[in-house]
């Protein structure tokens, strides 16, 4: 189970106690729903994106992949934040 379904199921949970007036927590609930509104989409790399990273780092991929690596990385991460 993901964290996005464990959530899902815990916001429904709290909404169903309070439909049926057992418990009310209304903090819970709009921090679950802000939550699992706030979430993104992953986003990444296109072919064309790859290809230029591919390119920059071909020469030196046999010597030393970590470099590759790490732009990978931050393109990445520059794409999600």
């Amino acid at each position: 189970m993901t964290k996005d379904e464990a959530m899902k199921l815990a916001l429904e949970a709290f909404k169903d106690l309070e439909k049926h007036r057992c418990l009310h927590y209304p903090n819970i609930v709009k921090a679950l729903e802000e939550a699992l509104a706030k979430q993104r989409t992953w986003v990444g790399l296109n072919n064309e994106e790859r290809l230029k990273l591919y390119r920059k780092f071909e020469d030196c991929l046999e010597s030393d992949g970590w470099e590759y690596e790490k732009a990978i990385e931050a393109e990445l991460k520059e794409k999600n934040t």
